[in-house]
């Protein structure tokens, strides 16, 4: 009977050691911010032409912690960003004075667009973009009696905020290694339409600027990490049971 209950608490003292190996969720966060500068440029067009849209391009890439596997298993990654914008556009025309001894008056009309296409993509691991198109127009018009000359200017902000579909991306992909974001804004500046009348003599021009972009990026580990410890006062539990175990089989053999 003795023996049983021995047995008995030994094994209670065993399921306690044993609890105390136990598995929690964790959640840590990398993040690093970006700033894309603005670019000023024109597209230029003289009445009658058709020149290609004026294009600029600029990049910068920021580089995120991946996930140290020794914390635990991974079990979800979240991408984030959060970012602000600015653009602006300002059309311009003229009209040359070539017609005064007509006693005409000049005339001038000019419109064009400024864009810009914002784009997130992870390039390692790669396979995840968003991106956003913003755009801005503006049109004139103008007389004189020996010139003439028109302008509109237009500006907008806002903010690009998203997060990028990793779902399709082993999570493999993301251990011991560094995650790797670019953020890329593509400008455009067209003049879509040029003069007023003939003779085709105005100029006209569209401005792209104050076309600023910047912000912050986080990326977002979840995962399992599993701790196997034994308390001290269980060790010692454990021990004094032993004590006992050895008193009673002492006990037993003299009798």
């Amino acid at each position: 009977m003795k023996n049983k209950l021995l047995m008995k608490a030994l094994g209670g003292a065993a399921i306690m050691a044993s609890a105390a190996s136990s598995a929690y969720a964790g959640v840590i966060t990398h993040s690093d911010n970006f700033s894309i500068g603005t670019n000023n440029f024109y597209d230029n067009e003289q009445q009658g032409s058709n020149n290609p849209v004026t294009s600029r391009s600029n990049s910068t890439s920021i580089s995120l912690d991946g996930f140290d596997s020794s914390l635990g298993t991974l079990t979800g990654v979240e991408i984030s960003f959060d970012t602000d914008w600015t653009l602006n556009g300002r059309i311009e025309g003229w009209d040359n004075v070539d017609q005064w001894w007509y006693f005409n008056t000049e005339k001038v009309s000019a419109s064009g667009t400024s864009a810009s296409t914002m784009s997130v993509t992870l390039t390692n691991p790669s396979g995840a973009s968003e991106d956003e198109i913003r755009s801005v127009s503006r049109s004139c018009s103008g007389s004189g009696g020996l010139s003439a000359y028109c302008s509109s200017t237009t500006g907008t902000a806002g903010d690009f905020n998203d997060s990028l579909d990793v779902s399709a991306i082993n999570l493999a992909n993301f251990l011991d290694t560094s995650i790797m974001l670019e953020f890329e804004k593509e400008l455009t500046a067209e003049v879509t339409s040029c003069g007023a009348g003939s003779p085709n003599d105005d100029k006209c021009r569209m401005k792209n600027y104050n076309n600023g972009w910047f912000g912050e990026a986080t990326v977002t580990y979840t995962y399992d990490e599993f701790v196997v410890t034994v308390p001290e006062p269980s060790s010692l539990a454990l021990f004094g049971l032993g004590l006992v175990g050895l008193g009673f089989a002492r006990k037993n053999a003299k009798a």
